[in-house]
C-alpha cells in the first residue's frame, strides 16, 4: 500500500480522461446556450411578425376619416394569440427533428 501513492503507471490515460470530460462538459453547456439562444431568436421572431399582423388589421375607416391608424383590442387579441401560435408550433409529421419546441402558456 505504501507504493500505491509513488506509481505512476496510468497517469496519462487520467490526465486524458480528465481533459476529455471537461470538453464533454464544455460542449453540452454550449450546446444548451445555443438552444435557448434559438428559443429566444424564434420567439422574437414570432412575436414581431403578430404585432405586424395586428397593427396592420387597422380600422379603415378611422383612417379614412382622421388619418389614424386605430386598433380595437377584440379584434387585435385574437389574431395576436393565433398569429403567435402559428409561428411557434411545430408541424406534426414532417419527419423533422426540432431541436427547440417553446409553447405559449395560457398566462401569457
Amino acid at each position: 500500500m505504501k507504493g500505491f501513492k509513488l506509481k505512476e503507471d496510468g497517469s496519462v490515460s487520467i490526465f486524458l480522461i480528465s481533459i476529455v470530460a471537461a470538453v464533454f462538459l464544455f460542449n453540452a453547456v454550449l450546446i444548451d446556450f445555443a438552444r435557448i439562444q434559438a428559443a429566444k431568436r424564434q420567439t422574437d421572431m414570432a412575436v414581431d411578425a403578430a404585432v405586424r399582423s395586428a397593427l396592420a388589421a387597422f380600422d379603415k375607416e378611422l383612417q379614412g376619416k382622421y388619418g389614424l391608424f386605430g386598433v380595437s383590442k377584440e379584434q387585435v387579441e385574437p389574431l395576436f394569440r393565433e398569429i403567435i401560435e402559428q409561428n411557434l408550433t411545430h408541424p406534426a409529421g414532417d419527419g423533422s427533428f426540432s431541436l427547440i419546441d417553446p409553447q405559449l402558456s395560457a398566462d401569457s
